[in-house]
C-alpha cells in the first residue's frame, strides 16, 4: 500500500458525525455504541501480492494493520472502489478513539508484508524502495550482453578488412589473421550464447510443510472455500514443541468445567459455583485457569467474558480430539457435541482416570489439522473484507476457536486467549 491519504467522506457532513480534532469523526454503530472513524485512500501494489485493482482490496496488509492497531472496516465505500480504479477507499473504526490516533502514522507511509522465516510480518516504512534486486541484476545482466555483441562487431569488422586487404594484396599472413578473427567470433558466440542461456530451475524440493499446504488446499476446493495458495507454510513438525500430556489434559478439565458455570451464568442461575468449584479441586486442576476463567469463578467477568467462555466449546473440541477422545473435527460447519463434551471428563472418577484415556497424537497429525484451519480462518477474514468470498458451510466462530485451541497445543502461551490469530 502506498500513497496512503485522508478521504473527506461526504457522509461526515451529516449531523451523525462529530468531528474531532485531527480529522477523525465520533459516532455510533448499528448498536448505539460510540466508535471513532476516519477514511483513508491508497493504492495498492500487485507486485508485492496486493489487488489488482480497487474492487479487489487484498487481505494483505489489510489484516495486519487492522490487528496492529486493532480497528475494523466500517465502510467499503462500494461505490468508489470499482474494478477500473486503482485508488481504493476504506473506513476504520474503533471504539477507542487511541487507536485511530494512532492509526494517522500511516499517512504518507509505505506499508506492505514481508515474509520472513515462513512467517509474513508488517513493514512501515517512510519511503518507497523503486530499484528492486531483481532489476539491477537484469540490468547487469542486459549490459553484458551488450558489450559482448560489440566485442562480436568488432571482430567481424575486423574481418572483413583482413579479407578485402588478402584479396588485394594475395599475402597469406593476412588469411591467417582472418582466420584467426573468425575463429575469435565463433568461440565468443558461444561463450555468449552459454552465459545467456536461462540456467534451468533446479526442481524445489518437497518439504513437509509444502506437502501439508497442498494437501490443505485440495480439501478447501473441494469444499467451495476460497483458497489462497500462496498463504506462508507453517513450521515443521520437527521444529514446534507440544505442550505436554499432563498440561493438554488439564487445560481440556479446567476449560470444560468453567464453561458449564459460564452457561449456567448465562441461563441466570447462579448456584452452581461451589458445584464447579468442588469439581475443580477433586480433578486437581484449579491452578490451569486462564484468567478470563479466573474472572468466572471469582465473579468479577464482563458480559464479554461469558460470551468467550461459552464458546470454549469448541476451543477444547480441539484439545480432546489432540487427546484422541474424539475422531475427527475437520468439518467446521456445525458446533460439536456438548454432552459428549461435558461426558469426556465427568465420567472419569479423577484426575488420573481420565489421563489413562488419552493419547496425544503426533505434532504432524496436529500441523496437518492446524494448517487446515489456518487456511478456513483467512476465507472468512476475507469475507469480512470482500462478501463475495466463497467460504462454503464454515462457522467463523467455530473456526476461530478450534483453531486458538490448535494454535495453544504448539505455542509457549499458557493462556490462548494471548495467541495471536492473524492470517
Amino acid at each position: 500500500m502506498k500513497n496512503i491519504q485522508k478521504y473527506q467522506s461526504p457522509k461526515y457532513q451529516e449531523d451523525s458525525y462529530k468531528k474531532l480534532e485531527s480529522g477523525i469523526y465520533e459516532t455510533t454503530d448499528k448498536d448505539g455504541h460510540i466508535i471513532y472513524v476516519v477514511s483513508f485512500s491508497f493504492t495498492q501494489e500487485p507486485s508485492l501480492g496486493e489487488g489488482e485493482n480497487a474492487k479487489h482490496i487484498s487481505q494483505y496488509p489489510l489484516e495486519d494493520i487492522l490487528d496492529t492497531y486493532n480497528c475494523y472496516i466500517s465502510d467499503f465505500y462500494e461505490d468508489k472502489n470499482l474494478e477500473t480504479s486503482s485508488t481504493c477507499y476504506l473506513e476504520f473504526a474503533s471504539s477507542h478513539e487511541n487507536n485511530i490516533l494512532n492509526l494517522l502514522d500511516l499517512l504518507g507511509k509505505h506499508v506492505y508484508n514481508q515474509q520472513v522465516d515462513n512467517i509474513v510480518k508488517l513493514k512501515i516504512e517512510d519511503k518507497i524502495v523503486e530499484e528492486p534486486v531483481q532489476k539491477v541484476e537484469n540490468n547487469k545482466q542486459k549490459k553484458m550482453s551488450r558489450n559482448s555483441g560489440y566485442m562480436m562487431i568488432l571482430f567481424l569488422v575486423i574481418c572483413m578488412i583482413l579479407i578485402v586487404t588478402y584479396l588485394i594484396t594475395e599475402e597469406s599472413a593476412y588469411a591467417y589473421c582472418f582466420l584467426l578473427s573468425f575463429l575469435i567470433v565463433i568461440v565468443n558466440a558461444l561463450i555468449s550464447n552459454i552465459t545467456n542461456k536461462k540456467t534451468p530451475k533446479k526442481e524445489e524440493k518437497q518439504t513437509e510443510s509444502m506437502i501439508r499446504r497442498e494437501r490443505s488446499n485440495r480439501i478447501i476446493k473441494s469444499q467451495d472455500i476460497a483458497c489462497f495458495e500462496e498463504l506462508p507454510l507453517l513450521e515443521e513438525s520437527s521444529q514446534v514443541v507440544l505442550k505436554d500430556i499432563d498440561t493438554i489434559c488439564k487445560r481440556a478439565i479446567a476449560s470444560i468445567i468453567i464453561i458449564q458455570l459460564a452457561c449456567d451464568i448465562k441461563e441466570e442461575r447462579m448456584d452452581t459455583k461451589e458445584v464447579c468449584l468442588d469439581l475443580l479441586k477433586k480433578y486437581g486442576v484449579l491452578d490451569s485457569l486462564n484468567d478470563k476463567e479466573k474472572r468466572v469463578l471469582e465473579g468479577t467477568y464482563t458480559k464479554q467474558d461469558i460470551i468467550d467462555i461459552d464458546w470454549e466449546y469448541e476451543t477444547y473440541w480441539s484439545l480432546v480430539w489432540a487427546l484422541s477422545l474424539i475422531d475427527d473435527i475437520s468439518d467446521a460447519s456445525a458446533i460439536c457435541d456438548c454432552n459428549l463434551a461435558v461426558q469426556l471428563v465427568l465420567e472419569c472418577k479423577n484426575y488420573e482416570e481420565f489421563k489413562e484415556k488419552c493419547f496425544l497424537r503426533s505434532p504432524d497429525k496436529i500441523l496437518d489439522l492446524l494448517d487446515l484451519y489456518y487456511r478456513y480462518h483467512w476465507a472468512i477474514v476475507e469475507k469480512q473484507i470482500h462478501p463475495e468470498t466463497k467460504t462454503g458451510n464454515l462457522d467463523a466462530s467455530i473456526v476461530v476457536e478450534r483453531r486458538r485451541g490448535l494454535e495453544w497445543l504448539i505455542s509457549e502461551e499458557e493462556d490462548w486467549y494471548n495467541i495471536s490469530l492473524d492470517t
